[in-house]
């Protein structure tokens, strides 16, 4: 069975290594495509650790490597759970935009909205009709498809967290049960041992 695309909610550390030490690119590309962040988030993670983004991934190290892996599951925990849409514009006209702060773009002005579609409401408003126009095709429509990506990438990771929650739920309450059970069969064991408990069992169905 093939090796499952890096998961940032939900994958490992070890998985994270995994990623750098196989690729034969460099460090930004291994962090958008291997670790499947994409360009904007694989140079966010670069900056925050101060990494050189043209170095070879096989040459990062462990311990910069952990910080790359820390500074991904931060970014992922902030959009997740405390959101903060932003647009990045230059010359007064958006050059960028995340459901997020960037430190990679703190060189540009910065303007926060309550959702990523208030943000793209407010700048289509501040322009003229002619430039409206103009802007429309097709750069609106570019706009609107990075807006839904990102929006079903959050949604992605917000149903994956609650699956996993979900999960250690169920686990917990399973160990529960079970670690009441073994209490059991270890008291029955001591007073009929465990070759007629093991006889008496394989008599229930589904018990094997």
């Amino acid at each position: 069975m093939p090796k499952s695309r890096f998961d940032p909610p939900e994958s490992s550390e070890e998985d994270f290594v995994a990623a750098f030490r196989s690729s034969d690119s460099d460090a930004v590309r291994t962090l958008a495509t291997s670790v499947n962040l994409g360009g904007q988030y694989a140079e966010e993670v670069c900056r925050r650790v101060g990494m050189e983004k043209s170095t070879p991934a096989k040459d990062v190290s462990d311990d910069m490597l952990s910080k790359m892996y820390s500074a991904v599951k931060d970014i992922v925990r902030y959009a997740i759970e405390t959101p903060e849409p932003t647009a990045y514009l230059k010359d007064g006209k958006i050059e960028d935009f995340a459901p997020m702060r960037l430190e990679s773009r703190s060189d540009l002005e910065s303007r926060s909205y309550g959702t990523m579609s208030e943000m793209v409401h407010a700048f289509m408003t501040e322009i003229s009709d002619a430039e409206e126009e103009a802007f429309v095709d097709p750069e609106v429509e570019k706009l609107n498809r990075r807006v839904a990506k990102q929006e079903e990438t959050l949604e992605g990771y917000r149903e994956e967290e609650a699956e996993m929650r979900r999960k250690a739920d169920a686990l917990y309450a399973d160990y529960q049960k079970t670690s009441e059970l073994l209490a059991v069969l270890d008291e029955q064991s001591k007073k009929i041992g465990w070759d007629k408990l093991r006889a008496g069992a394989m008599k229930i169905p589904y018990v094997k």
